[in-house]
């Protein structure tokens, strides 16, 4: 016996869906998810992703050091980013090229992420006056110092300048009565 057997020819595996998720600040993870297809059925391997990053959000370069090949995508870190210093002020995308044994899909760019900032030291603050001595009490981020400084205003809604040596947690208001 015969069969007919019908050669189809190859595919190139097409990424769908693609896009990042995670919080542009420094210390955060962003996450690459994407569905991958390919009409032939064959399974993804050795897909590339080279994260980018633009101080403009029109040209990128792409991130160094950073793991870039996809061989099994539930264990690998490549679809996986951790914002640095260095991707402050920064917008950051991925390029994704989907591969299986036999091609290579066409490369796609996920949407940018970004600004990256640096989340504040301090979670929260409150001041308090008693005896003409402000005091300021904060909970710092883990891991994180905090400045203090303290600035004075003509009037509520006035302009704020800094008081000249006054960088501690207290302040005494001697002497900055009407302000």
């Amino acid at each position: 016996w015969q069969f007919p057997c019908e050669i189809k020819p190859d595919h190139k595996p097409v990424a769908s869906n693609y896009y990042l998720i995670g919080e542009p600040a420094v210390g955060e993870r962003l996450i690459l998810n994407y569905n991958y297809y390919d009409e032939n059925m064959d399974r993804e391997r050795d897909t590339e992703v080279v994260w980018q990053r633009s101080q403009d959000g029109v040209t990128y370069t792409d991130i160094d050091g950073v793991d870039t090949t996809l061989t099994d995508r539930l264990r690998q870190p490549a679809i996986n980013y951790v914002l640095t210093e260095q991707d402050v002020g920064c917008y950051i995308r991925c390029k994704l090229t989907v591969k299986n044994s036999t091609s290579d899909g066409e490369p796609v760019y996920t949407d940018p992420i970004g600004v990256v900032y640096v989340k504040p030291a301090v979670e929260s603050v409150a001041l308090s006056v008693s005896e003409g001595v402000a005091t300021a009490a904060f909970a710092a981020v883990e891991g994180c110092t905090a400045n203090v400084w303290w600035e004075t205003a003509l009037s509520e809604n006035g302009y704020y300048v800094k008081v000249a040596g006054a960088n501690g947690k207290t302040l005494n208001t001697a002497g900055l009565e009407g302000r």
